[in-house]
């Protein structure tokens, strides 16, 4: 019997395993024995408050000899648990690979058992899978209890952007969501600089080593981030640099230098203030420095000047690792577009989320934001195809008919090349007319009306060139007919008319 509190059973009757047949037999009886039942059970029922089972019968007699193997073999099978240690079991098994719908709903099934903040959070999880079947989650449990240790979330579409763009990636801290978790968030760099948001990450603050869990997870989820990320910026201590490395042997990591700078300057806070602008100054030089000279030029400055417990800190940590974090020993971008936008979307994300906010506000608002990415790609995507659909629609489909032709405003042919300009090699600064601009022949004209539609020309208004004049002075005293002049006459008209033109 089922109890709605806080035990699963209310009733309970504990049998000797030869005294019922629905209890597994280890030992399969001989042909010949008598199998007799044996009475011997114990009897459980819970208390009014529901907090415990309490025996109230019980008989410990066998008509049989006990078997203390057969006794420790059997009872490793049946044990009771409560709801409470059921869901704890059922975290455990979750917390082992990427989580599934099912798996999710089986333990939304045990509502009663769980805190409502973790109630709260699976249902947006359960609302993110229906509306994403394909995006991946792990979800990561403290062992043996039903308290959120991590959570890593990557959309369809940001699986998509970590395929195209592995690359170059960005990670680090966002910001707190609340007193006990922190943000963490993965960005790719596309083909035009820009950091994209690809994947998150939230953790509890304690954690030992969040961005190494974060680039594990991230390897599950996108194989391909194994071989073909080249590059890695992280905003974590140097310790993570060498577990990321076990991870990605073939990958550079390198820290960042908001990062580096960070913890430099909370380490000089605890100097004197009088010496603190100077120190500042230094230890941003030394972390953008440009070239090895220069960082060497700017550290002789710091150990000339700098305080002796700072110093031994910088040299002891920092100093001997100077290619982990120096501008000029890491890979530089294409531009400086992509760090940029590393700093003010996480401004951005931060004044969209309120502090301090749960785990189910977060991912809340982490999708609200990725679907206005998403928005935006496409309404880029439509602006860019809009201009050439309207130079498309603006080009013909097809070469103009006649009619279209005869429609135009100005149908005069254009002049011919001069003979001068062929023999100068200039033809190039005279272009071929357009062949939509000449007017051809109708094709309705039949050969027994061209001398009707195109007449002869008066064979009294052409001069005839007279025999003392010599080729020389004839092109110059008597030009040539232009082609579109009414003495121009086609091969129909002349065998038609069975003369020669003059």
């Amino acid at each position: 019997q089922v109890c709605p509190e806080s035990i699963k059973y209310s009733f309970v009757q504990l049998v000797c395993q030869k005294g019922s047949t629905d209890v597994p037999q280890l030992k399969t009886p001989l042909p010949g024995d008598m199998v007799c039942p044996c009475l011997s059970s114990i009897t459980l029922q819970a208390t009014e408050d529901c907090t415990r089972l309490s025996i109230v019968q019980a008989h410990l007699e066998h008509n049989h000899e006990l078997d203390a193997w057969e006794f420790e073999a059997l009872s490793s099978h049946f044990c009771l648990t409560t709801k409470t240690t059921h869901s704890a079991q059922l975290t455990s098994c979750i917390s082992r690979r990427l989580l599934t719908l099912w798996s999710l709903q089986l333990l939304l099934a045990k509502w009663d058992t769980l805190e409502p903040a973790l109630t709260n959070l699976l249902q947006e999880i359960e609302a993110l899978f229906l509306l994403d079947p394909s995006c991946q989650i792990r979800l990561v449990f403290q062992p043996d209890t039903t308290e959120v240790e991590s959570l890593f979330l990557v959309t369809s579409h940001s699986r998509c952007l970590l395929q195209r763009y592995p690359t170059m990636l960005f990670l680090g801290r966002s910001l707190a969501v609340n007193e006990t978790f922190d943000l963490y968030t993965v960005l790719c760099e596309d083909m035009a600089s820009q950091g994209r948001e690809c994947a998150y990450f939230i953790t509890r603050k304690e954690s030992p080593a969040p961005i190494r869990l974060l680039v594990a997870f991230l390897i599950q989820s996108v194989p391909e981030v194994r071989s073909r990320t080249e590059r890695i910026i992280v905003r974590a201590d140097l310790k993570e640099l060498d577990l990321i490395r076990e991870l990605l042997p073939s990958c550079c990591v390198r820290m960042s230098q908001i990062h580096a700078l960070h913890v430099l300057y909370k380490k000089s806070a605890i100097e004197e203030l009088s010496t603190q602008p100077k120190l500042k100054t230094m230890v941003n030089n030394v972390v953008h420095a440009h070239s090895p000279v220069l960082y060497n030029v700017f550290l002789q400055e710091l150990e000339a000047t700098a305080p002796p417990d700072f110093l031994h800190y910088f040299l002891e940590t920092w100093h001997r690792r100077k290619e982990d974090w120096v501008k000029c020993w890491g890979h530089r971008m294409r531009n400086g577009r992509f760090l940029e936008f590393a700093a003010w979307k996480l401004e951005e994300l931060r004044s969209t989320l309120n502090f301090p906010s749960s785990l189910a506000a977060c991912i809340q608002t982490l999708l609200k934001v990725v679907k206005e990415i998403d928005e935006e790609e496409v309404e880029k995507k439509v602006a860019q195809m809009l201009p050439a659909a309207d130079e498309e629609l603006r080009m013909p489909a097809c070469p103009m008919s006649i009619a279209e032709v005869s429609s135009l405003s100005d149908p005069t042919p254009p002049s011919l090349m001069p003979e001068s300009v062929i023999e100068q090699d200039t033809a190039e600064n005279y272009p071929l007319p357009d062949p939509v601009s000449l007017l051809p022949m109708s094709e309705s004209v039949s050969e027994q009306d061209t001398t009707e539609s195109y007449p002869l020309p008066d064979s009294m208004s052409i001069p005839l060139i007279p025999e003392n004049v010599n080729e020389q002075n004839a092109a110059r005293s008597y030009p040539l007919l232009e082609l579109m002049s009414p003495a121009f006459m086609t091969e129909d008209v002349i065998k038609q008319e069975n003369m020669e033109m003059p």
